[in-house]
């Protein structure tokens, strides 16, 4: 650890020249925090100063998920000027189901400008939005990587980086009728948002009419490609006051659950209200990225958790930023997530 006392050092020292330290970096990076006993290798100055300017980076950024706004915008992260070739690059970090370059990446970074006006108003919703520059109802906000890898029946083998929206881009109710059973994934909600395939295909079977997938279709047009990873999620398909059941649909764009937005089940069934177990990351450390708007005003909105404790009730996120249910004919805000990676297909 001689070296710790020798960084201290120097980061109260004048200005220094290469002269200073042995130039034998190269071709190893050496943590000079850790560096053992014994270990003769030196840096330059150049490298420490870049390694010190890293460290600055990491500690004043590292928190951008807890200061609503203070993400980055990942068009000047990324050094492009549109959707389509954001999506691109993101593409390209993921690496398929290589190593991943997630470095320049955090949680809490978004792109803003997503036009979903060709969402169509359905019974019982609104219609997709424009982009609104001052509502940011359409923004997306990384808010996890790899979160599902390795997970399902058929795992998700690709890496992939969460989205999810800021802010309500539409609103919805869940079901044309006081209905959960079979869960999130036999939902009218469900099937517009991707389909009951998981990939904008095969329509509601409860009654009413609904555009399959519409959701699904006006995403993928504006990322400009496929690029929209389709995983599968284990869900609760109970039927009230039966036996317990569970099911293993692949969805592309999807509700949150409860775990997955505030870490627990609140009203859900405790072993299949979500298999999955995962708390996501953005949504962690506070309940900032909770509290979501609706063109500028705080809205509820639904998850994709069913009610053990009433045949027709489905969980939501209060306006005020708590779990509670309510019956799937009420109309709510609706802020989906979904994966991006390679060619977003699945590789088995």
């Amino acid at each position: 650890m001689e070296n710790a006392k020798t960084f201290a050092n120097l980061l109260n020292a004048g200005p220094l020249s290469d002269d200073d330290l042995l130039a034998v970096f190269k071709p190893n990076i050496i943590n000079i925090l850790t560096q053992r006993p014994g270990d003769t290798r030196k840096v330059t100055v150049s490298d420490l100063v870049k390694y010190i300017n890293e460290k600055q980076f990491s500690i004043l950024n590292s928190h951008a998920d807890e200061a609503d706004e203070q993400g980055r915008n990942l068009l000047e992260v990324l050094g492009v000027s549109t959707i389509p070739a954001a999506m691109a690059a993101l593409s390209v970090l993921c690496n398929g189901t290589g190593v991943p370059k997630f470095s320049q990446l955090m949680v809490g970074d978004y792109l803003d400008g997503l036009d979903l006006s060709a969402i169509p108003a359905e019974n019982g919703g609104d219609a997709g939005q424009a982009w609104n520059d001052i509502y940011k109802s359409n923004r997306i906000t990384i808010s996890g990587f790899n979160t599902y890898k390795n997970f399902g029946d058929f795992p998700t083998v690709k890496n992939h980086i969460l989205f999810s929206f800021r802010n309500c881009p539409m609103r919805k109710r869940m079901n044309p009728t006081e209905y959960n059973a079979g869960g999130y994934h036999e939902t009218e909600m469900r099937a517009f948002l991707d389909g009951k395939n998981g990939d904008g295909t095969d329509n509601y079977t409860g009654g009413s009419s609904v555009t399959t997938g519409a959701f699904l279709k006006a995403l993928r047009a504006q990322l400009g490609g496929d690029y929209v990873l389709k995983i599968r999620k284990m869900l609760d398909a109970s039927t009230y006051g039966g036996t317990e059941n569970w099911s293993w649909p692949w969805y592309s764009v999807f509700l949150m659950t409860e775990n997955e937005l505030f870490g627990d089940t609140a009203w859900g069934r405790q072993g299949f209200g979500d298999g999955c177990k995962v708390h996501v990351p953005l949504y962690q450390k506070s309940t900032l990225f909770r509290y979501k708007k609706y063109n500028g005003t705080r809205e509820s909105y639904w998850l994709a958790t069913p009610c053990l404790y009433d045949p027709g009730l489905f969980s939501y996120s209060n306006a005020f930023n708590y779990a509670t249910r309510q019956y799937a004919t009420n109309i709510f805000g609706c802020a989906p997530a979904f994966c991006v990676a390679s060619n977003g297909e699945n590789i088995l």
